[in-house]
């Protein structure tokens, strides 16, 4: 019996180890779309609607994702560019957050979350929370 699987599933890659996983993760956007688990939590600040920011959330769908600008994971070039501060927490052995606020400025903040999935790190959330 031939059992065939989805390419996409097939094709994402699996790394355990979140140091070797974020290093790969900064430096290749393929790689990127591939360990990016969807529906994909976002969370951002709405300045539109009200006198007072709300914070909105979404469970993102690839197509979703790929037609917004403001996902985009920074790479060591525009870190430095910005320039962006970069701290990285892993609090429990399977979730990590990498966060990005930019250098002297009190109003941009973005939180990537990243979650163990079956012994494989993949992106789970995303939090614009930039005021």
């Amino acid at each position: 019996m031939l059992i065939l699987w989805p390419a996409a599933a097939m094709a994402a890659p699996c790394l355990g180890v979140f140091d070797a996983f974020i290093a790969r993760f900064e430096r290749d956007p393929d790689f990127q779309r591939q360990t990016t688990l969807y529906p994909l939590d976002f969370t951002f600040l709405d300045r539109t609607s009200e006198a007072r920011p709300r914070t909105v959330k979404l469970a993102l769908t690839r197509k979703a994702a790929a037609a917004r600008d403001d996902l985009d994971f920074p790479n060591a070039a525009q870190q430095q560019s910005v320039p962006l501060l970069r701290a990285q927490k892993c609090g429990q052995p399977n979730a990590c957050v990498v966060a990005f606020d930019q250098e002297g400025v009190d109003t941009h903040s973005i939180r990537f979350s990243f979650g163990l999935r079956r012994g494989c790190w993949r992106l789970v959330g995303i939090a614009n929370i930039a005021q």
